[in-house]
């Protein structure tokens, strides 16, 4: 049936594709790629690094290089060299309305895309048509080219389109999408002489420190201040709009968004707004909600534009609803977990708190090992000392209170009950608000946490990655072993001080026992330290962190490595793309990052190779990477292309239909439309086609 369809839209559109073949060779309309030569005096890189300034061009460094000395030498931000920018070497994906303005003219939106491919989002096209606006995106602007590389394109693109169209020089703007967004959000600033407006989606910087919400004196990046007649020319006459989700998954997203909306509003920019698309994460908006953007950027009021829900994607929903399926989650609050924030929050059917620490470097993008930390004899809940000993990073720590009196008590074994309660409640409200991984739960303690740990953690060997047992021994000795079969192999790690007495010895027999029934153990004795640790013993632990990192992350990584080659084996590439970037999250420097940027290239060829296929070998090939990379970017990029391609050949026999109705060859124009309604039912204009066949036939 496919086959069918195909042939006939190719058939039909025969005619159309020939044309404009003719003719004095006047610019292209609709979708297409393109190249330039000739360089804007304003894409100077060094011209783009002086309007950074130097503090942000010594960050990009810094981070592109791994040299911190740069951050606190910023005189040396032209000591690393970079490659060479040659604008022959970049393409640009473009879409041009088929009709100018009423003056002949076009306005332009240059958008920087990080993703690297720069097409136009399936049901853009229409809003483009709406406001007579082309889009052109440079194709390389993902975050592996320095941050000057990827401006540099967007300030040519608008240079070499005013050669090639006429454009309305008060209709140019700049836009993006995340870090894209961030890109777009300076051009538009610092060269308001070029761009009248800027869009953001999901990110933005400014010119001067905005504050990081909830953390006490962090800042997000920002650039110098533009030389004041520049910056009063985009305070008061240019306009810039942002947009963003509430999904609590990329609440960092959003974040960053508003507090830039709200340093633009406080500092007096006269021409600005923020939209909330509920329900959205970070991905593109439904056409509706870009629309409105796009409308506040040309000062346009949309009387007609309806607030659409936004339905959150399937790997968001995957990813929070995966973990404990079969407990509830409890329900959200307004507790908000940032990044190296510790928090208190409250088990209710335990009528107990705990302390939950963020790792510092946490992103929801991947899961995350967690440690329940039990703390000693008369204490209360604490994350010390693996907040200490993993320097605040790679690890959610949670600091747990205990249950009951009698078992903080006696630690015995008969009054865990109520403890593993605790712990699983405390383990679901965690996870409903970080990307916990359940495979990798570690538990701890110091002194009577220590021997907690080996009580109640021998009652829970199956859900624990491994178990921490410091400044003690094992509580019965060599008595009453848990199951051997689940204990076998299991990570356990003895740290104690050498003259730590009588702990010591009970950890060192405890250490031999755990052995001799199978246990994967490492002992690690502290010296010259007593029970009561001092200021230095930190710096005698040198196994404790390494154990950590081999038994957390490390395995994590070769678990979604392993997870990742077996879903390439299998042929899904969109999984494997998910996992091995993952693993890559995990640790940078494993394998994973290469596997994944092998995986980006071949789906990238792919999807070029589809597009420059013909007609029916392209709608066969995009279905087909849609399908092979469901759940990753490509899935949706293929898609978009297939509208893209539908809408295309859904115009052409529209157009032809109509050129019928104006030789007044009804029966022509009525045979082609209902060809139109048979076969492009997902078009744009569906349903205006469909209208207007409708009062066709009821005309004489």
């Amino acid at each position: 049936m496919r086959r069918l369809i195909l042939c006939s839209i190719l058939l039909l559109g025969l005619t159309a594709l020939q044309q404009g073949a003719a003719g004095d060779n006047p610019p292209k309309a609709g979708r297409f790629t393109t190249t330039f030569t000739v360089r804007s005096p304003l894409s100077d890189v060094e011209e783009i690094k002086s309007r950074l300034g130097e503090r942000m061009v010594a960050q990009e460094l810094a981070a592109r290089h791994g040299d911190s000395t740069v951050l606190r030498q910023p005189h040396r931000v032209g000591s690393v060299s970079e490659a060479a920018y040659n604008l022959a070497d970049e393409s640009y994906s473009v879409y041009v309305p088929s009709t100018p303005d009423a003056s002949n003219r076009y306005g332009l939106l240059v958008w920087v895309d990080p993703q690297g491919t720069g097409e136009l989002p399936g049901g853009y096209a229409s809003i483009m048509d709406e406001f007579q606006l082309i889009w052109i995106a440079p194709v390389k602007s993902g975050n592996n080219r320095p941050l000057w590389h990827r401006l540099a394109p967007a300030i040519d693109a608008v240079y070499n389109m005013r050669q090639q169209y006429g454009i309305d020089a008060d209709r140019v703007y700049v836009g993006g999408f995340v870090d894209g967004a961030r890109s777009a959000s300076f051009l538009a600033v610092a060269y308001p002489e070029l761009f009248r407006g800027g869009f953001y989606l999901h990110g933005g910087y400014f010119f001067k420190p905005v504050p990081v919400p909830n953390q006490p004196g962090r800042y997000y990046s920002y650039f110098q201040m533009p030389p004041q007649a520049v910056f009063e020319k985009a305070k008061t006459h240019n306009r810039y709009a942002f947009l963003a989700g509430d999904h609590e998954m990329y609440e960092k997203s959003a974040a960053l968004a508003k507090a830039t909306y709200g340093s633009y509003v406080d500092i007096g920019f006269k021409h600005v707004t923020y939209l909330e698309a509920p329900g959205l994460g970070r991905r593109y908006p439904t056409a509706n909600w870009f629309r409105k953007g796009v409308a506040f950027l040309e000062g346009v009021a949309l009387e007609d534009a309806v607030d659409e829900p936004i339905v959150s994607e399937v790997t968001e929903r995957r990813r929070r609803t995966a973990r404990f399926k079969a407990s509830p989650q409890p329900p959200a609050d307004d507790v908000h977990l940032a990044p190296g924030a510790e928090v208190r929050l409250e088990a209710k059917a335990a009528q107990n708190t705990f302390l939950v620490y963020v790792p510092l470097d946490y992103t929801p993008e991947r899961p995350w090992p967690i440690i329940f930390c039990y703390h000693g004899y008369n204490g209360s809940a604490t994350t010390w000392p693996f907040k200490q000993v993993t320097k605040g990073e790679g690890f959610i720590i949670v600091g747990m209170n205990y249950a009951t009196k009698g078992y903080h008590q006696e630690l015995a074994p008969h009054k865990t009950g109520p403890e593993k309660a605790f712990f699983d409640e405390a383990l679901r409200i965690v996870s409903a608000h970080l990307n916990v991984d359940p495979a990798f739960v570690f538990m701890g303690g110091y002194s009577q946490g220590g021997y907690s740990t080996t009580a109640l953690g021998e009652q829970m060997l199956d859900r624990l990655a491994g178990r921490l047992v410091l400044g003690a021994g094992r509580r019965d000795v060599d008595q009453d072993p848990p199951p051997l079969d689940k204990l076998r192999g299991k990570p356990v790690f003895f740290g104690v001080g050498e003259l730590d007495d009588p702990h010591y010895l009970r950890a060192k027999k405890a250490a031999e026992v755990y052995r001799q029934w199978g246990a994967d153990v490492t002992f690690e004795a502290w010296p010259g330290e007593t029970h009561g640790l001092s200021p230095n013993w930190l710096q005698k632990t040198t196994l404790m962190h390494e154990w950590l990192i081999a038994h957390g992350p490390a395995k994590q990584a070769a678990a979604k490595l392993a997870q990742a080659r077996a879903a390439e084996q299998a042929g899904r590439l969109g999984d494997a793309l998910a996992l091995y970037n993952q693993a890559a999250l995990i640790l940078p420097d494993s394998e994973a990052a290469d596997a994944a940027q092998r995986l980006f290239q071949q789906a990238d060829a792919a999807l070029a190779d589809a597009m420059n296929a013909p007609y029916a070998d392209a709608t066969q090939r995009l279905n087909q990477l849609a399908e092979t990379y469901a759940g990753s970017v490509f899935s949706d990029l293929a898609k978009q292309q297939l509208a893209g391609l539908l809408n295309t050949k859904a115009d052409e026999l529209e157009a032809r239909a109509r050129a019928a109705e104006a030789t007044n060859d009804k029966a022509k124009a009525l045979q082609l439309y209902d060809l139109y309604l048979s076969y492009f039912a997902g078009a744009d204009r569906y349903q205006t086609v469909k209208a207007h066949v409708e009062s066709l036939r009821k005309s004489k």
